[in-house]
């Protein structure tokens, strides 16, 4: 029911003497100069989003709050490539005339040419040997191993030194692996043992039956103009079991792999200028673009292009992973429950069983990203799960239900590590909370939630998170920030355990035209200053709630500082406190059914008045009041596991 009933005028202890209103103040003017600026209640303004200037290389401002990759309208063909900054397909490398092209060749070079037929070998470019083994055996050090159009059926092995194996362009040169092992390697194109520190790979395609390419160990590797694909393994698997390893993966596709398309195991990695699309489970299992497991393990992902692939575009598990000027969009659900889908998942390095779960604080990970677009994957678009995370100059765009339940679709997820458990609900290390900020980025056309900060910390600052639609399963939520302790759904309903707080700044920052609310702190500490909040309908599934602001306290503690906020087009109150303690200086609440609601919980309301706010409708001009009109507060949303 609600009441019309003013329990109190907003001013703290104002419940008796004159309570005539003080003449309104004359009205507001925007005065920014930039449309895409807002104006604040102090008649400053903010540029929330990516500046027009802040664009990575190979992407272009959209006039408003983010950032568009360019990249061909369509997907490219086998064998084809482009990562951002190109707005067409391209071949990986040109295939020059000659025998071998332009390999730059020099008086060590073994050459290799599977078509010679005139006998007696000896790798000279009159009589060049016919497999890539013979050369390699026959190459003195850091030799190049010339190799001739063709396709060569064979395992190779580089151990004793390093060689760079460089053939006359993807489209015309391949190594098929023949699905045997050789050499102490696993069955693989092409394996790189530790003594072979300072090989270089470039200008193959390698398929066939066992991995495209095998790092072990060796420090550092070049792997470069290469195509990987439809392998029956991995396709490019790089791990330290036996001392330091480093790769560099550039202007390489890695397409149709198994299991996983590039996998680094405690080693060190840059990828740059890549693709990985399209990598096929394993028994109904994973799928992943890219899948780096620490610690320790350091990887970049630069200037590429991950999308297609299954479960995870990114997965990093205990790792230090950084994501600059890059793309990962279209994951799709695992293969056997078409659950997953996600863009990426970083978290830290857990262990768990049916009744506990452990995460080891030294393999706890930190990701950077900058300048990056995560579109159209499924469940979560970003997940930091008891990690730290910095998340800049990038958006998170278009994030779709999970295939199987049609729940979720998140934009941004940063919580403890968290796993189900057979009868529903979940299990989390609490001690695993996730440090995040997020700061002049995109979050929009999500489901559920924007951003959810669970049992963590965060500061958010100058982030636009906007058009957020409701669960497909349920049409509930659909809101902007969720700020909050853990909860799971169960068969019998949810369960929550109060005593998990989070805590969070939202600062400089734009949530528009969502759903149920705009930002939702419960049992938790949030603080939000010169913002704006706009455009909050009802909940689609009853018609209920449209809050700007709402802070809970029910079995636990919740708090909320607000200061020099705007708050407008709130379909039921601007500013709702159940059970909590609410403090705003400098806040402006316009058009909203209810200003300032104030229910108990199973403890008193609190408001303070901290000077300088006004309500009102079309123009905040007058005192704001605090109602009690018997409202139900907003549930929480549920942890992600």
């Amino acid at each position: 029911m609600r009441s019309s009933v003013a329990l109190m005028l907003f001013a703290l202890g104002c419940g008796g003497g004159d309570e005539s209103e003080p003449p309104p103040p004359p009205p507001e003017t925007t005065t920014c100069a930039d449309p895409a600026e807002l104006q604040l209640p102090d008649a400053s303004c903010i540029r929330p989003g990516i500046p027009p200037d802040g664009c990575a290389p190979g992407f272009v401002h959209d006039g408003e709050y983010g950032c568009n990759a360019v990249l061909p309208a369509e997907a490219c063909p086998p064998g084809r490539i482009a990562v951002p900054g190109d707005s067409e397909c391209r071949a990986l490398a040109p295939c020059s005339r000659g025998r071998w092209g332009d390999i730059p060749v020099d008086a060590t070079t073994e050459y290799v040419d599977g078509a010679y037929t005139g006998g007696a070998s000896d790798g000279s470019e009159a009589r060049p040997w016919t497999t890539i083994g013979e050369a390699v055996l026959a190459a003195v050090p850091n030799a190049i191993v010339a190799i001739a159009r063709g396709t060569y059926v064979e395992d190779v092995v580089i151990q004793n030194h390093a060689l760079r194996l460089w053939g006359v362009c993807p489209d015309e040169v391949t190594i098929e692996a023949t699905g045997q092992s050789a050499g102490g390697c696993p069955a693989a194109a092409v394996c790189l043992r530790s003594l072979a520190a300072g090989s270089e790979v470039r200008g193959l395609s390698l398929r066939g039956s066992g991995l495209g390419v095998f790092v072990w160990s060796a420090e550092p590797v070049l792997l470069e103009s290469l195509r990987v694909h439809d392998t029956t393994d991995r396709g490019i698997d790089v791990e330290r079991t036996a001392g330091a390893s480093s790769t560099t993966v550039r202007n390489v596709l890695v397409e149709q792999a198994r299991e996983f398309g590039i996998f680094i195991y405690n080693a060190d990695a840059v990828i740059e200028a890549s693709v990985v699309r399209a990598t096929t489970p394993f028994v109904g299992v994973s799928g992943r673009g890219i899948n780096v497991q620490g610690p320790p393990a350091n990887v970049s992902i630069v200037g590429s292009l991950v999308e297609q692939n299954l479960e995870d575009g990114i997965f990093s598990s205990g790792a230090n992973l950084t994501i600059d000027g890059s793309v990962v969009r279209h994951t799709q659900p695992r293969a056997f429950d078409q659950a997953g889908g996600r863009g990426v998942t970083s978290q830290s390095f857990c262990q768990f069983t049916t009744a506990e779960v452990f995460c080891d604080p030294a393999a706890k990970g930190n990701t950077i990203v900058r300048g990056s677009l995560f579109e159209q994957n499924h469940e979560l678009g970003f997940a930091a799960f008891g990690t730290d995370l910095t998340f800049e100059s990038s958006v998170v765009r278009a994030t779709l239900p999970q295939a199987s339940a049609q729940g979720e679709g998140l934009g941004i997820a940063v919580q403890p590590f968290c796993v189900q458990t057979s009868g529903g609900g979940g299990l989390c290390d609490a001690t695993s909370r996730a440090q995040a900020t997020l700061r002049a980025s995109l979050v929009e056309q999500g489901h559920d939630c924007g951003v959810f900060i669970g049992a963590s910390d965060a500061t958010l600052e100058g982030m636009v998170v906007r058009n957020i639609m409701p669960r497909a399963d349920n049409q509930e939520w659909g809101r902007a920030i969720s700020i909050q302790h853990l909860c799971f759904l169960t068969p019998t309903g949810p369960t929550c355990d109060p005593t998990t707080r989070a805590s969070a700044i939202v600062r400089g920052s734009l949530l528009d035209q969502v759903h149920e609310v705009g930002l939702f702190i419960a049992n938790s500490d949030g603080t939000v200053e010169a913002s704006v909040l706009r455009g909050i309908a009802p909940q689609v599934s009853d018609a209920l709630y449209g809050d700007g602001i709402t802070v809970v306290g029910v079995g636990g503690v919740a708090s909320a500082l607000v200061t020099n906020v705007r708050i407008e087009e709130s379909a039921r109150a601007g500013l709702s406190n159940f059970g909590a303690f609410v403090a705003a200086q400098s806040t402006r609440i316009q058009c909203a059914s209810v200003e300032l609601a104030g229910e108990p919980s199973d403890k008193p309301f609190q408001y303070e008045d901290r000077g300088d706010n006004l309500c009102g409708c079309p123009s905040a001009e007058r005192p704001c009041q605090v109602k009690s009109s018997g409202l139900k507060p907003p549930s929480p949303v549920p942890a992600n596991n």
